[in-house]
């Protein structure tokens, strides 16, 4: 904010240093001639008009990004250039700045609305802290000695606004629900949050006066208590308990990395250890995270005026830009109404303006600016991950790598990518053919040239239509990676099996159930080394390979892959008996039975294992054949492993080519993306070189509405 008022303030001097120097041409008798009321100028100048403009651009993007927290340790620095980043990246692609807050603010109600199921009608102790302290003890003061206890609570905030907009986004409860939302609002009201006999924090504001009440009662049971009950002699005690509640601002917060805690000791460049602090996510407050000893929020004392004190909005500034765009959207309407034409500038300044009103408004809750997070100085150990969001760049150009672990900071870019076609495609696909199509407003305008006016119109459409073609390819490439590949591999499968299809079951079965898988992992590693199948280690033969074999640490270690590695060949010939007798096709069978064949790959890989596997599979079939059951030549087949290792060589091959693939038709298409936009951009100006005298009237409707210019 405060870079802005100085820029203002910079450019307001220099413009009146201009229109001075001006004057100074001006006759000395005119300067003594005293008039009353002067109307403006019928025109406006070039540069007037360039101004405003650049202006609002300004205003809009400077006020618009609401970036995450950044990490401990960053230099002002790095944040100033974070922040240069986004700006340019929101001057030249407002469509993703609005998509991504529109997924913000989903991600937001969506942990929100979990933790509220998770925390409803709950006695929560867990996230319960009681404090107590004693008064000293000095005779010469008339009150006796207290004994205090205070007691932090935390609920939910969820009312008709937080409903309101699950509603809209479909977030919970109503994601497939198509009954209105009166009924919702009425039959889940939120009472239940506030524990009996509870003070109210100050951010607590009641729904109705009957909740109010309701409160009150509360409060005066809970002052009532405060008189207390005497402990011993002459010593009294007073219990309060405040209720904070977790808010919309609160999970926006922890999205942005707003809340570390310490999770674990790291060295340092002097040589001692310093806690390293990650972020706090709100997914992980709620249960899909299991902590180990205490949760967090149970020593977190934060209300939302702690947060927008952090926070840097400044409504303002918020206020003015918005008045410019509104001055800039009647300009251009009158314009239009008064047949009067308009620049191409205006027109690229009114679509910017009307996508940062939207962002604006999907922002409405989400802190801006905070510099600092805030920090819980405990260890917090615990387990689990969110797989829901990636990085944007990273998720068109690498499908597959949807998981964020980076738990220190979450980056600016990051967005919910649930599902194969996540919602942020739907937005950007929509607000890019809304951002293009107000450029194509421009279709017929007068352009200096017939090349031009060609380039203006071909940009336009290919801003419009680009994103959503990209977006399609790359479902269709996140379907190929996601759902195709498996069917393929289930195809590639049951083409190797096809030799062993009307085999004797009997194979399948010594071959995925033999006796040792129930032995010890002492008795595995004897057979791994003796292949000796016909009977079973004992302990003395244990004993004494343990004492010979020197890597036998290292081998009991790694027959844990075989003990793996059967239940795998047993899903391969149940795939195969699924579609020989159920006549299910690759599809359904591919969704049901898992083909992965990881523990097979460590088999092969391994030259103890992958031997003593080729010794397995002979004996079974000395014993079949001599039994007089007939079995695939080997010589053909390969061995199982041998068999596995072939098929995944075909899936990695075709996975990473359509991984190739999706990344260059990224890349392409993001390039002339940009491209298309900087050609707009750049003709935006150049039009300006020959343009209607028209453009330069002034509309009488909005010549005395204030705005900078």
């Amino acid at each position: 904010m405060h870079y802005f008022q100085i820029f203002y303030l910079v450019f307001s001097f220099v413009w009146s240093a201009v229109a001075a120097q001006n004057n100074r041409t001006a006759n000395v008798s005119d300067e003594d001639t005293k008039v009353g009321w002067q109307s403006g100028s019928s025109e406006r100048g070039t540069l007037t008009l360039v101004y405003s403009c650049l202006i609002t651009i300004f205003s809009c993007t400077w006020t618009v990004l609401h970036l995450n927290v950044p990490p401990l340790g960053d230099s002002a620095f790095r944040k100033a250039l974070r922040k240069a980043k986004w700006m340019l990246i929101t001057a030249l692609f407002p469509e993703f700045i609005f998509s991504k807050a529109i997924c913000d603010l989903r991600l937001a109600l969506e942990d929100l609305y979990k933790f509220k199921q998770h925390t409803d009608g709950k006695e929560n102790e867990y996230l319960q802290r009681t404090e107590e302290w004693n008064s000293p003890d000095i005779s010469f003061i008339s009150s006796p000695p207290t004994t205090f206890t205070h007691t932090w609570l935390w609920g939910v905030e969820f009312r008709r606004r937080e409903r309101l907009l699950c509603w809209i986004l479909r977030v919970g409860e109503f994601r497939s629900s198509s009954d209105g939302i009166a009924e919702t609002i009425a039959d889940n009201k939120d009472r239940s949050l506030r524990p009996p006999q509870v003070r109210v924090s100050d951010d607590t504001w009641p729904d109705s006066l009957e909740e109010l009440s309701v409160i009150n009662a509360a409060t005066q049971t809970s002052l009532g208590s405060e008189q207390g009950e005497r402990i011993g002699v002459g010593r009294r005690t007073k219990a309060y308990q405040t209720l904070q509640l977790w808010t919309l601002t609160h999970t926006y917060l922890a999205n942005m990395s707003g809340i570390v805690y310490a999770d674990r000791l790291q060295s340092s460049y002097s040589g001692s250890y310093l806690p390293r602090y990650t972020a706090l996510w709100a997914s992980m407050i709620g249960p899909d995270y299991k902590w180990s000893t205490e949760h967090p929020l149970k020593y977190l004392v934060l209300s939302k005026q702690d947060i927008e004190d952090k926070s840097k909005a400044d409504w303002l500034l918020k206020g003015l830009a918005v008045l410019q765009i509104s001055w800039l959207v009647l300009s251009v309407l009158v314009r239009g109404v008064k047949r009067l034409p308009v620049s191409q500038l205006e027109i690229a300044t009114l679509a910017f303006a009307v996508f940062a009103v939207a962002t604006y408004a999907a922002n409405t809750w989400k802190p801006k600016d905070v510099a600092y997070p805030i920090k819980l100085d405990r260890f917090f150990p615990g387990s689990g991950e969110d797989k829901r969001g990636a990085a944007i760049a990273s998720r068109l150009t690498h499908p597959r790598e949807t998981i964020n672990n980076d738990r220190v900071r979450r980056r600016n870019d990051y967005v919910w990518m649930e599902g194969d076609f996540p919602l942020m495609y739907t937005l950007m696909a929509i607000s890019a053919l809304a951002f293009g199509g107000l450029h194509c407003l421009a279709w017929n305008f007068e352009f200096p040239s017939f090349t031009d006016q060609m380039l203006w119109r071909l940009a336009a459409v290919v801003s419009a239509l680009l994103p959503a073609l990209q977006l399609a390819l790359n479902v269709l490439s996140t379907y190929l990676i996601l759902r195709y590949a498996p069917q393929l591999r289930c195809k590639n499968i049951l083409r190797e099996l096809e030799p062993f299809k009307n085999v004797d079951p009997e194979f399948r079965r010594l071959i995925t159930k033999p006796d040792f898988i129930s032995w010890t992992f002492e008795e595995l590693t004897a057979l791994v080394i003796t292949t000796d199948f016909s009977q079973r280690p004992s302990n003395e033969m244990c004993n004494q390979l343990k004492e010979e074999y020197l890597a036998w640490e290292k081998l009991e270690a790694e027959t844990f892959y075989l003990e793996q590695a059967f239940p795998e060949i047993s899903n391969f010939f149940e795939m195969q008996e699924a579609i020989e007798k159920r006549q299910e096709n690759i599809g359904q069978v591919a969704s049901e039975i898992d083909c992965n064949s990881y523990w097979m790959g460590q088999v092969y890989e391994n030259d103890q294992l992958r031997l003593f596997w080729e010794s397995f599979e002979n004996d079974v079939r000395t014993k079949l054949t001599a039994r007089g059951i007939p079995l695939p030549d080997v010589e053909r087949t390969g061995f199982l492993p041998e068999l596995v290792s072939r098929v995944d060589k075909r899936d990695t091959q075709f996975r990473k080519w359509s991984i190739t693939i999706n990344r260059y038709v990224a890349i392409i298409g993001g390039i002339i993306y940009a491209a298309s936009r900087l050609i707009i951009i750049v003709l935006l100006f150049t039009s300006l070189r020959a343009a209607p005298k028209g453009i330069y009237t002034v509309t009488p409707w909005t010549e005395y509405l204030p705005n900078f210019s």
